[in-house]
């Protein structure tokens, strides 16, 4: 079975925290989602849905967003919504980490073309947080990649090298090693196909929209769960409020976290999951 993956990173106001969003569907209800999605829309004469321009008059819209993510979410055990938020510290440790596993994988291989070790390398960090993110879905499962478009993220299908007379593109490189990473820390994840990632700009991409706003959203609601309101977070914290109320409203927000000034920081290092699918009262937090 192949999944579908729209995902998209997020971040409080100075960076004390980031992280990324991954929504994520069994390929089959995908073309489901994007219908309704478009139905949606059409009212709304909207290009896409935004999480950072969300437009107040179409709270209503939002709404039925949000609430065709949680129904996709809930349609089958191969469904999750995730947000992961991670530490300063961590951030920068994992993405050290990441680059250098790359770096060095690479020199062993005898590759040493940098403009392909370096595009590779701004992939990584989202990609192996999705394989951790990932472990409860299964290992019997394939999985591509649509991330929001972003100028650090080269294109990788249009990057290569010959070897041995042969044409290898940076995307079957990455892919080649994504996998071998995953069937040595991460077996139980799902692997990466063939496409493994696009870089899309999220209007072409209803995926990476449900991505982009859950995220949004969810961090408005954090704001003002720990009181650093505005009317805009207020707004879009009422919308998630409605719809994933039961899920996120016993959540004790102050025990992981606390207000730094205009910002928001993890009380200690390291990340932070926040999902929900088919069974996300057995997952829990």
């Amino acid at each position: 079975m192949n999944l579908v993956v729209g995902a998209d990173d997020f971040a409080t106001g100075t960076q004390e925290c980031e992280g990324w969003t991954y929504f994520i569907l069994p390929e089959r209800l995908c073309s489901d989602f994007v219908k309704e999605t478009q139905s949606i829309l059409a009212k709304t004469k909207l290009s896409a849905f935004h999480g950072k321009e969300y437009k107040a008059r179409f709270k209503n819209e939002y709404g039925d967003f949000l609430k065709l993510i949680m129904e996709f979410s809930k349609k089958s055990p191969q469904s999750l919504t995730m947000n992961i938020l991670l530490s300063r510290k961590c951030k920068t440790e994992l993405e050290s980490f990441s680059k250098r596993v790359i770096a060095e994988s690479y020199k062993y291989a005898g590759i040493s073309n940098n403009n392909i070790v370096t595009a590779i390398q701004q992939y990584v960090t989202p990609m192996f947080s999705l394989l951790r993110a990932t472990q409860g879905l299964g290992p019997n499962l394939a999985m591509q990649v649509e991330l929001d478009n972003d100028d650090k993220f080269k294109d990788l299908d249009s990057l290569s090298f010959i070897s041995n007379g042969k044409t290898i593109t940076a995307k079957w490189l990455f892919g080649t090693l994504l996998n071998a990473y995953r069937n040595k820390c991460f077996s139980n994840s799902p692997k990466f196909n063939k496409n493994i990632v696009a870089c899309v700009d999220d209007e072409n991409s209803i995926m990476v929209q449900a991505a982009d706003v859950m995220g949004n959203f969810s961090m408005a609601y954090t704001f003002v769960k720990l009181g650093k309101e505005t009317s805009g977070r207020k707004k879009k914290a009422s919308l998630m409020k409605n719809v994933f109320g039961k899920y996120i409203e016993n959540f004790d927000f102050s025990k992981h976290m606390k207000v730094k000034g205009d910002d928001i920081k993890l009380n200690s290092e390291g990340f932070l999951d926040f999902h929900f699918g088919w069974e996300t009262d057995k997952r829990g937090k």
